[in-house]
């Protein structure tokens, strides 16, 4: 008589019906593009101004200007004004001033690093350590003290 009969089947009908609002998916693929100041550095492929090879031993003071490979002997002392990378074949006696310094092998001396001072899983320090950002990765042995750059300096003034 009010119609009650009937809304119940409508609803009935549409329970059991099957509703495609769109057959086929969509993918929607965007470009994502990083920033150049987020790239990933990839030490094995660096372009180095300077290259100390491991059949090379070189005893004195050495002042490099430029990013630095080493994968000889350095006995002496070893300033410098770039990014230093030691690779695992090389052996430091020397005390070490670096920009920044990623250190794979062996350095027996003390280490100053304005800037990020890495320590890879096979590197093994003897020495003090002078630096604005330490990275110790698992595996890498490291005895002696650390500071860091700006409490050093507090100290001084």
């Amino acid at each position: 008589m009010f119609g009650f009969g009937k809304k119940k089947e409508e609803q009935k009908q549409v329970e059991n019906a099957v509703v495609v609002s769109n057959p086929e998916p969509v993918v929607v693929v965007e470009e994502v593009k990083k920033p150049g100041f987020m790239k990933k550095k990839e030490y094995g492929k660096m372009e180095y101004e300077v290259l100390i090879g491991k059949n090379t031993a070189i005893n004195g003071n050495i002042n490099i200007n430029g990013c630095t490979r080493i994968d000889g002997v350095i006995d002496g002392t070893l300033a410098v004004d770039s990014d230093l990378f030691i690779g695992e074949t090389g052996v430091i006696r020397a005390t070490v001033y670096a920009q920044n310094a990623n250190i794979s092998g062996t350095v027996t001396g003390n280490i100053v690093c304005r800037g990020r001072l890495e320590l890879m899983s096979t590197a093994k320090i003897t020495g003090d350590i002078k630096c604005g950002t330490l990275v110790i990765s698992e595996g890498a042995v490291f005895n002696g003290k650390c500071g860091s750059i700006e409490a050093t300096e507090a100290i001084a003034e």
